[in-house]
């Protein structure tokens, strides 16, 4: 017997079990507000994830401002838009009430809300801890309020290109194929006549861009760009990046970080540098992630990346500043930077492969300069060690053999691989090996070497800055005030004569190269112009009777130079304490005292010689004789004064 096979339509039942429960945000009717996809997932046909909360998972990945498509005339689409609108606002003003008091939901449309109204109640009154200025809500959907305005797509491009030629090769931490093909996909959508809303470029874009600004105008090629159009929103950048940990945000806080190095406001680079430390570590950026088989080869590669990114930005800043080290560097377990294999098969493989080595040299001078800090701060420290300084020279060493690779380069905006680069390096390195420690002891033949890479250390940052290669940023200033606290140290500890120190004019001209803005490099080019006055201002060894006060005691002009000397001293070890902070190492070759046996000219009291003239000797071999200077009067005469055949009367 054959089966008949019959067919029928069966209705799905919509019907809901008592149960079940709605999920998603429901409006004040209890229906679900159902929001539209936004227009990137309508283009790239992607399920949209946005909500009220914030922005959907695709945007947030792409660095793309999450916005719905035009209006539509449709009045199912219109009810919709202008419900999730309503729950928006809605929910912004019941975050902004007490806790205890009643929603916005509870009160009738139309209502007039007295100033008693929770709504109306001032800050103070509502017990919120928030300060002056700043702003109840923070998140996503306001991130760009801030910035208005267009921005040429061709400036755009332009500081993209020059933030990879040159800052990329030390922290390549972002995907350069990413990067500009989401910039392309902003001017895809959004440009209008050549150009781009600024509220359409999202916060970490801007602040590509506005590094790569600053590359620009250090290499004397923005002319025609203004840097108005790349100021990111720092108050939402800094919101974003606290509200989620995670690598992307980490991510955004070293942007934060490098783009705050040439701002010389409030913004203190430390502070962004101690977030980020904190924000690497909860992360786990120092090691590889557990799950490390299911992610990618390339966003494996972009995770190390970034942890190398990490430790070289907050070891430059340790160090500029004289800071203890954040973390040590053990905790880095991950392997160095390499290059990936879209990287490496594209055109520009030989680019990718010279900023990876570029890179790995900036992680070994960092490494290097973390060894010599560690010794600095070692209270049990020797002198410096042979082997640090073979490690130095093999730094070098290493340095331009890199650099002989990229002669053939025509572009003259890096600088890492530069010769002059590499040699202010090296005295950079010197100088810190050389510094005092932090047990207070000195080793009087460190001083001339100390010194002598103090005085390079100028001279070439001046060929820095004539090749226009010295960024003028924080790192820059602070190197150069610790130089002025290194030639005080050298004074007072008699390495030298004031005037065999002529590099203390051309630092003050170097400080006096930054804007009006900077006003710690001009304080201390002011306190170095005063020293050069000192210096200038001092006479000659032969004192005259003239200057005596009574019969027992010889007013030295040199006091009043000491006492000058130590108020600018004391002038200069403020500054550094503003600027640094008072834990930097900078600071201690100040607060070192002075030795009394230094070979420089010696205040001469009158216990030097006796009441008849009778010549004695100085501790220093210097033999002191009472001369008439044929006046009535007398001087003081050396050794060396009568080998040039005497000190007559027509040089008083």
């Amino acid at each position: 017997m054959e089966g008949a096979v019959h067919r029928f339509r069966v209705h799905r039942n919509h019907s809901r079990p008592d149960g079940a429960t709605s999920q998603g945000p429901t409006n004040v009717n209890g229906r679900r507000s159902t929001l539209p996809a936004c227009r990137r997932c309508r283009f790239h046909k992607k399920r949209c994830t946005r909500t009220t909360e914030g922005p959907c998972e695709h945007c947030l990945a792409a660095w793309v401002p999450c916005s719905l498509m035009d209006r539509s005339a449709s009045p199912k689409t219109r009810e919709r838009e202008l419900r999730s609108r309503i729950d928006w606002l809605s929910q912004l003003v019941n975050e902004t009430l007490p806790a205890g008091d009643l929603p916005i939901e509870s009160v009738e449309t139309g209502r007039r809300l007295a100033l008693s109204s929770p709504i109306h109640q001032t800050p103070t009154e509502m017990n919120m801890d928030t300060e002056p200025g700043e702003s109840v809500v923070e998140g996503p959907e306001i991130s760009n309020m801030e910035r208005t305005g267009v921005i040429a797509i061709g400036a755009s491009r332009k500081c993209l290109q020059a933030y990879f030629r040159h800052v990329h090769r030390t922290y390549p931490f972002l995907d350069h194929e990413y990067v500009l093909r989401d910039f392309e996909d902003i001017c895809e959508q959004e440009a209008r006549d050549g150009h781009v809303p600024q509220d359409a470029i999202p916060n970490r874009l801007c602040m590509v861009m506005a590094i790569g600004f600053t590359t620009l105008q250090r290499a004397g090629e923005a002319h025609d760009l203004d840097e108005q159009y790349f100021q990111p929103c720092l108050k939402s950048v800094l919101c974003e990046c606290v509200r989620r940990v995670n690598e992307e945000s980490a991510g955004t806080l070293l942007l934060l970080g490098l783009y705050l190095l040439f701002k010389p406001g409030d913004q203190d680079p430390r502070a962004i540098a101690g977030v980020l430390t904190n924000h690497a570590i909860s992360v786990g950026l120092m090691s590889d992630p557990p799950n490390s088989s299911s992610v990618t080869p390339r966003e494996l590669e972009l995770r190390r990346r970034l942890g190398w990114s990490v430790y070289v930005f907050t070891r430059m800043i340790s160090i500029s500043y004289g800071l203890p080290i954040s973390f040590p560097d053990d905790m880095m377990r991950i392997p160095l930077p390499s290059i990936m294999i879209h990287e490496y098969g594209s055109a520009e493989g030989h680019q990718y492969a010279i900023a990876l080595q570029v890179s790995r040299h900036v992680i070994s001078l960092r490494q290097l300069e973390t060894r010599i800090a560690n010794a600095i701060h070692d209270v049990n420290s020797s002198p410096p060690s042979d082997k640090l300084r073979l490690e130095i020279e093999d730094w070098y060493t290493q340095g331009c053999l890199l650099s002989s690779s990229t002669l053939s380069e025509q572009d003259q905006v890096p600088f890492h691989t530069s010769i002059t680069w590499l040699n202010v390096r090296y005295q950079n390195l010197l100088l810190l090996l050389f510094c005092p420690r932090q047990n207070g002891t000195t080793d009087m033949n460190s001083l001339p070497k100390l010194q002598a890479a103090a005085q390079q250390y100028i001279k070439l940052t001046l060929i820095l800055h004539e090749h226009r290669h010295l960024p003028m940023n924080w790192i820059t200033v602070c190197r150069l005030l610790s130089l002025a606290a290194v030639f005080f140290y050298c004074i007072r500890q008699g390495a030298s004569v004031f005037n065999e120190i002529p590099e203390v004019p051309l630092l003050a001209t170097l400080l006096e190269l930054f804007p009006s803005s900077w006003h710690s490099a001009h304080e201390a080019a002011r306190i170095l112009r005063c020293l050069t006055d000192i210096v200038g201002n001092q006479k000659s060894p032969v004192i005259p009777r003239s200057v005596l006060s009574g019969s027992s005691v010889l007013a030295n002009p040199g006091i009043d130079s000491e006492t000058e000397l130590q108020t600018l001293q004391d002038e200069l070890e403020s500054l550094l304490t503003h600027t640094m902070g008072d834990a930097s190492f900078f600071i201690w070759p100040l607060r070192v005292k002075a030795d009394i046996n230094k070979p420089v000219a010696q205040p001469f009291a009158l216990t030097d010689t006796s009441a008849f003239g009778n010549p004695l000797r100085h501790p220093n071999n210097v033999v002191l004789a009472a001369v008439d200077d044929g006046l009535g009067g007398g001087s003081l005469q050396t050794e060396w004064m009568t080998s040039l055949g005497g000190v007559g009367t027509e040089m008083l």
